[in-house]
């Protein structure tokens, strides 16, 4: 017998490869479009998108962190399903706006969408990166009660360090012994 957990992972699987085939394509078109024909592709999206860019999450060591929201413009009311994305650069480039446009698509298919930063290396270290993301994630965790969510719908997607860094703080989050220290 399928747990709900499993029917779960697997309609969130479908959607994202939907949206992401779709995302890609838009993409794709915008990315060999002037900007009026980019901006007329983006109207086809099924909802504006409002964007909250560069809200401050935590400062460390003069290093501030920041995340983006995009939100779908829906009726109020209306309960959204989430997403977390945290940006690839094996752990040494990259923020969260190398995921703008990914961002945007997403949200303009109806997800509410957070996208968190860390610290670099050589700045940090990866004990510290994975104590961005967390508090990243606290952050989103709190900010949600402000929005419509569908809180049965909340999903963390990543590339490649972002990734490593997402499985970690999960991980670590649903350890018991590590979190009543």
């Amino acid at each position: 017998m399928k747990g709900r957990g499993c029917n779960i992972a697997g309609a969130m699987k479908k959607a994202l490869i939907q949206v992401s085939l779709q995302g890609a394509q838009t993409l794709g078109q915008t990315h060999m479009m002037n900007d009026g024909e980019a901006e007329q592709c983006r109207t086809k999206l099924p909802f504006e998108v409002e964007e909250f860019l560069n809200q401050p999450y935590i400062n460390r060591e003069e290093d501030p962190l920041a995340m983006d929201v995009f939100k779908p413009v829906t009726e109020k009311g209306t309960e959204l399903p989430v997403i977390v994305t945290i940006h690839g650069g094996g752990l040494v480039r990259g923020d969260r706006k190398i995921s703008r446009k990914f961002n945007r698509i997403l949200a303009g298919h109806g997800y509410l969408v957070f996208s968190v930063e860390y610290r670099l290396v050589p700045r940090a270290n990866c004990a510290q990166q994975l104590d961005d993301v967390s508090a990243g994630m606290d952050l989103i965790g709190r900010a949600l009660v402000d929005f419509d969510v569908d809180f049965a719908r909340i999903f963390l997607i990543a590339e490649s360090a972002g990734a490593y860094l997402a499985t970690y703080v999960t991980a670590m989050r649903g350890n018991h012994a590590l979190t009543e220290r």
